[in-house]
C-alpha cells in the first residue's frame, strides 16, 4: 500500500464511529432534548433543559457527540424564509474565566464583537439575547469543567446560577449540553440542587474488565480485520492481551480504539498482513518512550505498569514507574 492509500485509510478508519451502549443512551437522551423543545414550542415542556456528559480524557464523550450533531437533522445550519443561515446548534469550548470567557467565545464563533472587560451580569445577558437572535437552540460547551476557575463554594454556586438562568429563558427554548471530565460533576454535587433538577447527566465511564472484554474484542476485530483488512493473530484476542490493551490506554474506551487502530496502521506501513503483538509494543514504545522492561506490551508484569510513569526513571528516584 503506498502512502497516498495508507493515508486515506488513516483517514477513513479514524473517522469511523465504533459505537457501543453509552452511544445509545447518550443519542436517547439528546434526542429527548429535541423533543422537549417542540413539547416548549406547544405550550409547556419539561424545565430539564441541560445535558452533562462526563467522562475523564479519551473515554470518547467528544468523538460521540460530534458524530451525533453531525447525523441529527435538528442540528444542521439551514436557511430561514429570509433566506439568513439559521445555526440551531452553536459548539464551543470553555476555558478559564467563568461566563465572560463563555460570552466571549460564543460571539466569535458568531462572527461578532467580543468584549473581555464586561461583568458576568452583562455577560450572562448578551449570551440570552444573541443566541435567539442568531436562532441557537442547542449550546453545547466541550471542556466545561473549565468554566469554573475556582472552585470554592461561593465561585461553583455563581456558576451554577448564572447557567440555570440560560435555561430559564421562556421566550427561548434554549437546551445546554456541557460535556467535560469527572470536575465537571462538582456543579451538579452540591446541596443546592436548582441545577441538577434542570439536568440530566450521560457518564462515560472506564473499561472495566473482565466485564468490557467482549466489548474490546469486538473493537479489535472491527478495525483491524473490517477497516483495515488485516488477520489477526491468535494471541491479541486473548483475555491477557485484551488486558494490556486496557492498561496501555488508561482505561479510556476511546484512548483503547486509538490504540487499536496505531498497531494497525503501524501493521499495514511495514506491508504486514497479521496483527500481532510486536505491532502494539512497537507503538507504545513511540508513544510513550519507555524503558524495555516498561512496555505494557511485552512485560512480564504488565498488570502491575502505570502508563503515565513511563518516564519515571528521568526524574529521579522519588517516583516509580509501576
Amino acid at each position: 500500500m503506498n502512502d497516498e492509500k495508507l493515508s486515506e485509510l488513516r483517514a477513513r478508519v479514524r473517522d469511523h464511529s465504533i459505537s457501543n451502549t453509552r452511544d445509545a443512551k447518550l443519542e436517547s437522551q439528546v434526542r429527548e432534548m429535541i423533543e422537549n423543545v417542540g413539547d416548549i414550542g406547544k405550550g409547556r415542556g419539561s424545565r430539564k433543559r441541560s445535558l452533562f456528559v462526563i467522562g475523564r480524557s479519551g473515554s470518547g464523550k467528544s468523538y460521540s457527540l460530534e458524530k451525533l450533531f453531525a447525523r441529527l437533522p435538528e442540528f444542521q445550519p439551514h436557511e430561514n424564509e429570509y433566506g439568513e443561515l439559521v445555526m440551531p446548534l452553536l459548539s464551543v469550548e470553555a476555558e478559564e474565566g467563568g461566563i465572560v470567557n463563555l460570552c466571549n467565545r460564543i460571539l466569535k464563533k458568531l462572527k461578532l464583537p467580543e468584549n473581555p472587560g464586561m461583568k458576568p451580569a452583562f455577560a450572562l445577558g448578551v449570551i440570552k439575547s444573541v443566541l435567539p437572535q442568531h436562532g441557537v437552540t442547542y449550546l453545547h460547551v466541550d471542556e466545561a469543567q473549565d468554566l469554573m476557575k475556582h472552585k470554592t463554594p461561593y465561585a461553583v454556586m455563581q456558576m451554577q446560577v448564572q447557567l440555570k438562568s440560560l435555561v430559564q429563558t421562556p421566550e427561548w427554548p434554549l437546551h445546554t449540553i456541557y460535556s467535560g471530565v469527572d470536575t465537571l460533576a462538582t456543579l451538579l454535587d452540591t446541596d443546592d440542587d436548582q441545577l441538577s433538577k434542570r439536568a440530566h447527566v450521560c457518564r462515560f465511564g472506564d473499561l472495566v474488565l473482565p466485564a468490557d472484554i467482549e466489548v474490546m474484542r469486538s473493537v479489535v476485530r472491527k478495525v483491524a480485520v473490517e477497516l483495515c483488512g488485516l488477520e489477526l493473530s491468535e494471541k491479541i484476542l486473548e483475555e491477557d492481551f485484551i488486558g494490556r490493551i486496557s492498561i496501555a490506554s488508561t482505561a479510556a474506551y476511546g484512548t483503547s480504539i486509538e490504540t487499536v487502530q496505531e498497531a494497525c496502521f503501524l501493521a499495514l506501513k511495514n506491508e504486514h498482513r497479521m496483527l500481532e503483538p510486536k505491532h502494539f509494543a512497537r507503538r507504545y514504545e513511540l508513544h510513550r518512550g519507555c524503558l524495555p522492561d516498561d512496555n505494557v506490551f511485552s512485560s512480564k508484569a504488565w498488570a502491575d505498569i502505570k502508563p503515565q510513569n513511563a518516564l519515571a526513571d528521568l526524574n529521579g528516584p522519588k517516583r516509580k514507574r509501576k
